[in-house]
């Protein structure tokens, strides 16, 4: 089985990847800036099955992200959540709050 290349060398050679090529989640993460795990999760980034256990993303799909919008679109599902969590944390105190008061 060959090695895949590492991460950095991959990110050199990014602009010569063919459109249709298939890159590893980790590669895509470094390139967007996102975690492996937004990545993995994010909708925009359709999977690729290379075998039955094995998936990546078309270069090219990662470009057409990239070029659609800035990164504060590709950052809006993390934000959603960390507003989310804000509010659960916010709520919690002021229900321990009201508590400690009685």
């Amino acid at each position: 089985m060959a090695q895949m290349p590492d991460t950095n060398e991959l990110l050199k050679r990014w602009p010569s990847l063919p459109d249709e090529a298939v890159a590893h989640v980790k590669l895509v993460a470094a390139v967007t800036g996102l975690s492996e795990r937004t990545v993995r999760h994010d909708p925009r980034f359709e999977r690729v099955y290379v075998t039955q256990n094995r998936y990546g993303i078309r270069v090219g799909n990662v470009r057409k992200v990239l070029a659609g919008g800035n990164s504060h679109e590709l950052c809006d599902a993390p934000q959603r959540v960390v507003e989310s969590c804000d509010a659960d944390i916010r709520d919690h105190s002021i229900k321990m709050q009201r508590e400690l008061k009685k």
